[in-house]
């Protein structure tokens, strides 16, 4: 009879491109684009869109997402990447390319050694026509619980900061975005948010944190014009769990 082989890790890694939910003109669903995620045993996944147009609403030229999950010896390493290329929504919200990208280290016995996000990244990125080149926070180790500056993340529905504790054991919500850089008296930006009039609210790198996990979502948009609805892309997140070796 064979034996169970342990330590037994499971990879967990998933992405997607772009998806939406339209509440007007008329309702509509755009199923999430260039989706995939990893078998539990690791492994490679890949998938790609585009080019993509939807009612003129939301197009990009190429999207996709990809993953590699492997047991490096030493460690199981799972890197995950999202990059969308030119996309344009509602000709409000316009890039040359936005690209997510996280790194996981767990070592042989369960420890979580690191998160990266180094490479994320957006590239000629303008919101209502005007240039936005936001400075962002690469995490480069596992920096859960121990007290680092939260960068806000701003709620346009409630006008306030939203409060956040870095040592919450369920996780929080931050952004890896510390400045927007916007020169322009008609935007309003407020951390990471940025609100357009007669087209809505853009929330860039929204991440969040838990002891185990992480998720980025390079944008999420609330739709307050002639379109309703939200939608958001280049969303990833991935970690993975470590059975040890029974007694």
């Amino acid at each position: 009879m064979l034996k169970q082989q342990f330590p037994i890790h499971y990879f967990h890694a998933y992405g997607s491109a772009f998806g939406a939910q339209f509440t007007k003109p008329s309702p509509a669903v755009v199923e999430a684009q260039a989706a995939t995620s990893v078998a539990a045993v690791g492994g490679h996944a890949f998938a790609s869109s585009g080019p993509f147009n939807f009612r003129e609403i939301v197009r990009f030229n190429r999207a996709s997402t990809q993953i590699a999950a492997v047991d490096e010896g030493d460690s199981y390493d799972t890197v995950i990447t999202c990059a969308i290329e030119g996309i344009n929504v509602f000709n409000h919200f316009t890039a040359d390319e936005i690209v997510a990208h996280l790194s996981v280290k767990t070592s042989h016995d369960g420890k979580i050694e690191s998160f990266q996000t180094v490479g994320t990244r957006f590239v000629n990125l303008r919101v209502g026509g005007v240039p936005v080149n936001p400075t962002l926070h690469d995490e480069c180790d596992n920096e859960y619980g121990t007290g680092q500056t939260v960068n806000p993340v701003y709620d346009f529905s409630t006008k306030s900061n939203i409060v956040q504790n870095p040592k919450n054991p369920r996780g929080y919500m931050t952004t890896l975005v510390t400045n927007t850089n916007v020169q322009s008296r008609s935007i309003q930006a407020q951390g990471n948010a940025l609100y357009v009039p007669d087209f809505g609210v853009v929330y860039l790198a929204e991440y969040l944190v838990t002891p185990y996990a992480r998720q980025l979502n390079m944008f999420r948009i609330e739709f307050g014009c002639g379109v309703g609805g939200r939608g958001s892309g280049g969303g990833i997140g991935g970690n993975g769990s470590t059975v040890p070796p029974t007694l």
